[in-house]
């Protein structure tokens, strides 16, 4: 029997936590920090999960969620549950927010991509799952001076971040 990875265990361990829900527009932040869930892995570890055990542990967390909220709401308070890769931190976080809010906390500009697998791919495949090496600041930040504030606003104007997201419940 093959030894269940890290990462799969806590997405497993993840469908345990309570599902914090919101009351008003005000509660768009709160909502989303309450649901977030991080989860990092190695690159070594990374290298041994198939893509299809992350989707389903992710599609299960989603199920589990879907429960927690028909049973508190019926179907009377939808949300929508969203994942995404944290590429500098070399994380996969997924949340949930309501779904009254019509948008996601993010500053950035949101691309909603169709398939989970994108997002779980990117991760696993990230180049900073171990951490981003000293070498990537440049040489500006190992001489110990600033880089300019202007050049990082407009890489920031222009990121884009990839977003999986899907209705809960799920329309019948």
């Amino acid at each position: 029997m093959a030894a269940v990875s890290l990462l799969l265990a806590q997405l497993a361990q993840a469908q345990s936590y309570p599902l914090h829900i919101g009351r008003s527009a005000s509660d768009l932040l709160r909502e989303a920090r309450g649901n977030l869930r991080v989860f990092s892995t190695s690159q070594a570890e990374a290298a041994t999960l198939q893509l299809q055990d992350v989707i389903q542990a992710l599609h299960n967390v989603a199920t589990t969620r879907e429960q927690q909220l028909l049973e508190q709401h019926g179907n009377t308070h939808p949300m929508v549950f969203y994942c995404w890769v944290d590429e500098q931190a070399g994380q996969l976080r997924f949340s949930l927010v309501s779904a009254f809010h019509q948008k996601l906390p993010f500053s950035c500009t949101v691309k909603i991509v169709e398939q989970l697998a994108d997002v779980v791919s990117a991760f696993l495949h990230s180049p900073y799952l171990n951490g981003i090496s000293m070498s990537e600041f440049g040489e500006t930040l190992a001489a110990g001076q600033q880089a300019p504030l202007a050049a990082d606003m407009a890489e920031a104007a222009n990121f884009v971040l990839d977003v999986w997201t899907t209705r809960l419940p799920s329309a019948p």
